[in-house]
């Protein structure tokens, strides 16, 4: 959001410079870079509201984690559907293809239609132990009944629906990346 701010404000000041101020040398790149910025403004404010909606869906299931650092791209519900049709669509098995049979891609394609799971991945400065510790309180849980607490693995259940939380602490990273896979149990 910091950065859709910045860009915002650099094209205010590309418009000011390239069509409201005096005359000058830098004029005509002060408007080519107006509409870059623009440009850039409208690619940056999607990707903003893109990470803030995700948040707000995943809200109304659970507390999301705590001082989340990166909303990552999760695939849409039709994107995950068009990426298992792709699958199954490919050609070959064994060692050259996909390593399963083509009844079986088209199984696991016909799987996550009907299945209409959702997914969430968030980046969080919690460690794992601290993100576990977060879901085990109540509070935090919205109505859901803790029924696997196996780091990394936290599981939901609120019938017929379930929830599992992954946790996947990179000691590389100062980041702890929180997979939450939501399944309505239809």
């Amino acid at each position: 959001m910091g950065l859709f701010i910045l860009i915002v404000g650099l094209a205010a000041v590309s418009f000011w410079a390239g069509f409201l101020a005096r005359p000058h040398a830098w004029q005509y790149k002060s408007q080519a870079g107006f509409v870059v910025f623009v440009g850039l403004a409208v690619f940056t404010g999607y990707f903003a509201w893109r990470e803030h909606r995700t948040v707000k869906e995943l809200a109304r299931l659970i507390d999301p984690v705590p001082e989340i650092t990166d909303v990552l791209y999760v695939p849409t519900p039709t994107e995950v559907q068009a990426i298992a049709r792709t699958v199954a669509a490919v050609p070959g098995e064994g060692r050259h293809g996909l390593g399963s049979t083509p009844e079986q891609r088209r199984h696991l394609a016909e799987d996550v239609e009907t299945l209409q799971r959702r997914y969430w991945k968030l980046e969080t400065k919690l460690d794992s132990d601290q993100v576990a510790e977060f879901y085990r309180n109540v509070r935090h849980r919205n109505g859901w009944d803790l029924t696997i607490d196996d780091a990394p693995w936290l599981g939901f259940e609120r019938h017929p629906e379930a929830l599992t939380i992954l946790v996947q602490y990179d000691w590389k990273s100062p980041h702890t990346t929180v997979w939450y896979i939501y399944d309505p149990g239809l």
